[in-house]
């Protein structure tokens, strides 16, 4: 049989060595944390080299307007815009607003179960005041 200061000294090296894996353990989980804390990766890497940011993201952004590039329109495919037309156009752009907040009015109207109503077409003259009940 086994003596109890032998049993106490196997007892504290397994303390001491938990001890030692728990703190290895939690240097390896905070190198972990780090490495995959992308955005403050980013600030830093921001902070500490500012001008090749600036020009690596001018670099690349050239790069892209290269291989992005469109051709431009031929003379033959320009449309001349008739003046009627562009009236029109410019008609049913201010019109559109409208007519999407009464088109929404009465999809809302027609959901609740109320019956379809079309604005009122006043005659010229004096409109009624609302009263108010002060």
């Amino acid at each position: 049989m086994a003596s109890p200061s032998f049993k106490n000294q196997e007892i504290e090296r397994l303390i001491r060595l938990s001890e030692e894996s728990r703190s290895v353990l939690a240097d390896h989980a905070s190198a972990i944390r780090q490495r995959l804390d992308v955005p403050t990766r980013l600030r830093l890497s921001l902070k500490e080299n500012p001008i090749q940011w600036i020009f690596g993201g001018l670099a690349s952004g050239a790069a892209a307007g290269f291989l992005f590039r469109r051709k431009a329109p031929s003379v033959k495919n320009v449309k001349n815009r008739s003046l009627p037309l562009a009236l029109l156009g410019i008609t049913f752009a201010a019109v559109r607003p409208m007519l999407q907040v009464w088109l929404t009015a009465q999809v809302k109207n027609y959901i609740a179960g109320k019956p379809i109503e079309f604005p009122a077409i006043s005659p010229r003259g004096p409109r009624p005041q609302p009263t108010s009940s002060f």
